[in-house]
């Protein structure tokens, strides 16, 4: 990799990091008023394939009152144990699982602290890569579909930073 393109990647990655931290652009808690003109708007279409997936990855049993609010779902872990069980469960170990987990939730602090992000192979769950969130403090659940998986590769990882940021500036669609 040439010298002006690991700086473009680093100043990518230094943005997404700054604006992951940034307390007031924060993921939007659970009944209160989307933040105006700023960030990603979720069709109604969008909001039936991220059902399906969540369907698919097998969550759904351990969540209760799943509902979506602003820019994912919400919900409550039934059995949180239980819960953290499956999705380690599924972790991508040698050749087999669909998860892998890391520490970009950050965005996701009103699901509350000590919080676990899992992430699924793009693909393996429909188009992109799913995001659980999960907070074993609270066991309130966030989940959405991200178009990039940043644990994956260091390409999706730029990808993904990409995303982020983008997201934070574009202006929502009406």
């Amino acid at each position: 990799m040439d010298r002006s393109r690991l700086v473009l990647a680093m100043l990518m990655l230094g943005a997404a990091a700054a604006a992951a931290e940034t307390p007031a652009q924060a993921q939007t808690p659970p009944g209160a008023p989307r933040p105006p003109a700023f960030g990603r708007s979720v069709s109604d279409l969008e909001r039936t394939q991220w059902r399906t997936a969540i369907e698919a990855s097998g969550v759904l049993p351990f969540l209760t009152s799943l509902t979506f609010r602003t820019r994912g779902f919400y919900a409550t872990a039934t059995d949180l144990p239980a819960l953290i069980t499956f999705l380690e469960g599924r972790l991508y170990r040698g050749d087999t699982g669909i998860f892998r987990k890391g520490l970009l939730s950050n965005r996701h602090k009103d699901v509350g602290r000590a919080r676990i992000d899992y992430r699924s192979f793009r693909g393996t769950l429909g188009r992109g890569s799913m995001q659980i969130v999960v907070s074993t403090s609270t066991g309130a659940v966030f989940i959405d579909m991200d178009r990039f998986n940043p644990y994956e590769d260091l390409a999706s990882f730029i990808g993904h930073s990409w995303e982020v940021i983008h997201n934070r500036f574009r202006v929502a669609e009406k």
